[in-house]
This record gives C-alpha cells, structure tokens and sequence, in this order.
C-alpha cells in the first residue's frame, strides 16, 4: 500500500514518502520535526515562506494541490533534485530521483490542463 497520484505514474509507500518529503525539506532548510502536523504544538507554516510548503503541509495520504500551487512547487521541486546527491548509504537516492523527476512531470500535465494534482493512499 502506498500513494499515487493523477496526472503520473510515480508512486511512494507511506514510509518512503514521508523519507524523501524529510530530505527535501532537510535540503531546503526546513526542519519538519520542528513543523505544526509532524510536531505538538509546531511551528506555523505560515512561517515558512518556500515553494514546497503544499507538498510538505498536508496529509500523507490524500487531497490535493492546485494547479498554481504546482506552477511555483515544480521549479523548486526540480531544483532540490538536481542538488540531491547520491552519498554513501543514501537507499532513498535513485528511486526519489525516480519518483521525484515523475511527480514534477505530474504537476506540469497538471498545470498544462489547469488541474489539480491528486493523491490517492
């Protein structure tokens, strides 16, 4: 079991998902165990002011994101990619450059044709 999304084929499980949204936000100078929904109280995300706030503030499992949101999340998204390298124990390395480089051709079909990306769990 795992999530999947419209609009691509890139897939996560529930743990890998939540390993790479990690790393990303790691890489992107967000610490998500500090973070209101992954922390009790949390820090407001309206803190934060980063593209990859929709991808990292919301449920593992389910909703969406709008198409604009795509629109500012891919470029960045991309960028945090590009940057991510592989090193030494990194299990997580290809199958997020994998997965990752689909879900951003999944928000650019989604931005293309003014829909929202959806995730299924």
């Amino acid at each position: 079991m795992g999530l999947e999304f419209s609009h691509t084929d890139a897939y996560f499980s529930f743990r890998t998902f939540h390993m790479f949204r990690q790393r990303i936000a790691r890489m992107a100078g967000i610490n998500l165990d500090e973070m209101e929904g992954y922390s009790d109280p949390g820090k407001p995300w309206s803190d934060v002011d980063d593209p990859l706030v929709p991808l990292l503030h919301r449920s593992d499992c389910d909703g969406e994101i709008s198409p604009a949101d795509c629109e500012r999340l891919a470029p960045r998204h991309l960028q945090l990619l590009d940057a991510w390298q592989e090193s030494d124990g990194d299990a997580l390395y290809a199958y997020a450059q994998l997965n990752g480089r689909k879900l951003v051709r999944g928000m650019e079909n989604c931005i293309a044709m003014d829909h929202s990306l959806q995730f299924y769990g």
